[in-house]
């Protein structure tokens, strides 16, 4: 049915507005626009307007806030990268800041770490709000900053520990449990014990058994003796030596029949670390009535406990050949603590063999740097045996302890006995007196002369300077494998007398001659060499004209010391790239410089692909913490340069001196190569320390002395490389020594101890954590 319309009303088409608009252009289509928004408003309802206008009230604002957050957290990054590279002094009053006011819970665990490795006391309010207020990543990065920061510090966050230990995840728990525990709260320390017979609390960063046991006390550990879980009794075994007194002694002697082997053998080292009378008695017991685990004991003795067991057992064995076998552990062990004990052993020498113990006693005590050790020693000499006299005489050079007083027996003897006296004439020197005649007479024997260049320059004699130049420059038809001219040099370095010059480097420029001797003029040259000389020898080194003999030796020379005015020739041989003998050469010479203001520039010739190898090998020793770890990147993936690197370090052995050892210039070595250590290469570690017993004009217990003084210093840094040097060196005396006393360097001593050697790298399997440098 069609509709009908008024007369002159026509039907409204419903695409003409459509049309009208598209014909008149953008004006109206912008016109036709508005109205039609103004039409749909008036047919909306106020209500609906209103959730619009919110809806996109709400989304503006959250995508505001989103652009603002995402701004901040940009902020908050860039923040905490400067601050990770500030000094502690600089950086912890920002990073307490970020620690308390970020947002991203990634900031504030960086913030966080950085105060637990700054030791900063003034941040545990803001780490106990952390504790309170954070994620669980968070809490475990604040648990963990509050126990480096460690008792008494950390106290005032006792309770907001103790409320985290509460609502702990399985992921924060150990790391809560084991920092209440520290504070010595029982129920951390329940926490704590529950997770370390899991296995959990072992696998933390911070974990310190040390630490852990002595606030557990004594008398909870007597408790924990008899404890169902096998990990949690070896615990208590191991750490009430420590803390024994006569009460432990009994729960140690139980354990010591313990059915795991390791725990009553742990168990037995802990009664000879208590060192009371009871602990001594009990354990010849156990020796006695352990015959299958005397070894075993005795073994972990030397690894865990040192002198303090072994004297105990010394003290009380009967048997001859097993009061040597001790004696020798004593002197191998070389732990300070032993001196006394070995010293009152002398009155007591009995058995089948009396001079054989007494010789063994002095060597001991000589290895420690004692003067006790002279006595003994000098009842040897004066007897028959060649082996024993020779052995005593070398015993008082090592000493190292000048004493008058044996000089005439030793005189006596080097006149009786021309079969040993080599090593009596050293002796001699060693004494501090110096017998004219007797030294000029060697020095015209082929057999003795080597020995008479060195006591005369032990003795600072003219003529021992006047003999060394003569030896130097010609040699003697005395000494057919030029033993004495190598001592001749030797003795011209240690004078570093500059009148000497002329002939070292007559010896370096010879054109046939031995490759010890030009070694050892080599060193000589490095020695004592002015910086006009040592320019000169850059110059003639880096000359493609010089043969190679003669530029490896003026090369060695700068391994000692290189001018600063020098150093830039040999970087810009760096820069030019290439691996010619030379290159690598003036590569090590600037590695061996260690200089400081090279570090950036041998970072920017590690990304320059023609200097790269040169570079590499320069900063094994001589670059800062980021050259070291793009070193080690770049050895795992450039094979050819982990090869070419570390051929060179094999063919040129490490080159020190005293001079390094007094100018901190072999510490900052040192440091470099353990940074390269613990990121997983320790080759050049281990080959550069374990040179170090053979350093020109120090002797080994000096240089114990020297790396035990940094051991105990008050700086973190040098106290871990030093532990690990004298790790490295085989001092395990000097580690337990200063572990049982306690205080600066107890805890890098213990880390070194318990420091395990990986199968392929020679690195750590299980690296204690060490704060980046500051």
């Amino acid at each position: 049915m069609s509709e009908h319309l008024p007369p002159g009303v026509r039907r409204r088409d419903p695409g003409a507005d459509k049309h009208r608009f598209g014909s008149r252009g953008p004006k109206s289509t912008v016109m036709g626009t508005v109205l039609f928004v103004a039409e749909m408003q008036r047919r909306v309802p106020l209500r609906t307007k209103l959730v619009v206008f919110v809806v996109l009230l709400l989304v503006g604002g959250a995508a505001t806030g989103a652009w603002w957050m995402l701004t901040a957290r940009a902020r908050e990054q860039s923040e905490i990268a400067e601050v990770l590279q500030l000094q502690y002094s600089e950086g912890v009053g920002r990073a307490r800041k970020l620690a308390d006011e970020a947002r991203s819970d990634e900031v504030r665990i960086q913030a966080f770490g950085y105060l637990g490795e700054a030791r900063d006391a003034d941040a545990v309010p803001v780490l106990a709000r952390g504790l309170e207020t954070g994620s669980s990543p968070a809490r475990r990065a604040a648990a963990e900053a509050l126990a480096r920061i460690g008792p008494p510090a950390m106290s005032g966050a006792r309770q907001a520990l103790i409320a985290a230990l509460g609502r702990a995840e399985p992921a924060d728990a150990p790391q809560v449990a084991y920092t209440l525990a520290l504070l010595g709260e029982p129920r951390g320390i329940d926490a704590a014990i529950e997770h370390f017979a899991a296995g959990r609390l072992q696998r933390l960063a911070v974990y310190d058994a040390r630490r852990f046991t002595e606030s557990i006390g004594r008398e909870r550990l007597v408790e924990l003796t008899r404890h169902a879980d096998d990990a949690v009794r070896q615990l208590a075994a191991t750490s009430l030596g420590r803390l024994c007194t006569s009460a432990a002694v009994p729960a140690l002697t139980g354990l010591t029949t313990d059915r795991r082997r390791e725990i009553a053998v742990a168990a037995a080292a802990s009664l000879g670390e208590c060192d009371t009378p009871e602990a001594g008695d009990a354990l010849v017991r156990v020796v006695a009535s352990r015959e299958d685990l005397r070894g075993a004991i005795v073994r972990a003795i030397l690894d865990d406990v040192g002198a303090p067991g072994l004297l105990a057992l010394l003290r009380r064995e009967t048997d001859a050949e097993r009061r040597l076998t001790l004696v020798g552990h004593l002197r191998d062990l070389r732990d300070p603590r032993s001196a006394d004990g070995l010293a009152a052993e002398l009155s007591t020498a009995t058995g089948s063999a009396p001079g054989a113990f007494r010789l063994e006693v002095g060597r001991a005590l000589a290895s420690l740097g004692d003067n006790r050790a002279v006595p003994p020693l000098l009842a040897e000499i004066s007897g028959e045996d060649v082996v024993t006299i020779r052995t005593a005489a070398l015993a008082l050079v090592e000493l190292g302890t000048p004493d008058p007083s044996a000089a005439a027996t030793l005189l006596e003897a080097y006149r009786q006995r021309r079969d040993v006296r080599p090593s009596l004439l050293l002796a001699l020197a060693a004494t501090g007196v110096c017998p004219t005649r007797e030294m000029e007479e060697a020095s015209r024997d082929g057999w003795t002369l080597a020995a008479a260049v060195e006591a005369l320059n032990r003795c600072r004699t003219p003529r021992g300077v006047t003999l060394a130049r003569e030896l130097a420059a010609r040699g003697s038809p005395l000494d057919e494998n030029q033993n004495a001219r190598i001592a001749a040099l030797r003795a011209l370095a240690t004078r570093e007398d500059t009148a000497s010059l002329a002939t070292i480097l007559a010896v370096v420029n010879a054109t046939e001659v031995d490759p010890r001797v030009r070694a050892a003029a080599a060193d000589a040259l490095g020695a004592i060499a002015d910086d006009a000389t040592l320019e000169r020898a850059v110059d003639t080194a880096l000359d493609p004209n010089t043969s190679r003999p003669v530029r490896s030796a003026l090369l060695r020379a700068l391994f000692h010391r290189t001018p600063p005015s020098a150093i830039g020739r040999l970087v810009g041989h760096l820069r030019a790239g290439g691996t010619s003998d030379r290159t690598t050469l003036a590569a090590l010479a600037v590695g061996y410089a260690a200089e400081p203001s090279l570090e950036a520039e041998l970072r920017q010739l590690l990304e320059d692909e023609r200097a790269r190898i040169p570079a590499a090998i320069a900063v094994v020793m001589g670059g800062d913490a980021a050259a070291a770890a793009r070193f080690v990147e770049l050895s795992r993936a450039e094979r050819s340069l982990d090869d070419t690197v570390r051929a060179a370090y094999a063919t040129h052995p490490p080159v020190a001196d005293r001079r390094d050892l007094e100018n901190g210039r072999l510490l900052r070595r040192l440091r470099q190569l353990h940074r390269i250590r613990t990121l997983g290469l320790g080759e050049y570690w281990e080959r550069h320390v374990r040179g170090l017993r053979t350093v020109d004009g120090v002797t080994p217990a000096e240089l114990r002395r020297a790396l035990s003084a940094v051991l105990t210093g008050t700086l973190p840094e040098p106290r871990e490389i030093a532990a690990a040097a004298l790790r490295e060196l085989g001092e395990r005396g000097t580690l337990l020594a200063t572990r049982a006393r306690g205080g600066p360097g107890a805890t890098e001593a213990d880390r070194a101890l318990r420091y395990e050697v990986g199968t392929s790298e020679g690195s750590e399997t299980t690296p204690a954590p060490v704060p980046p440098p500051r």
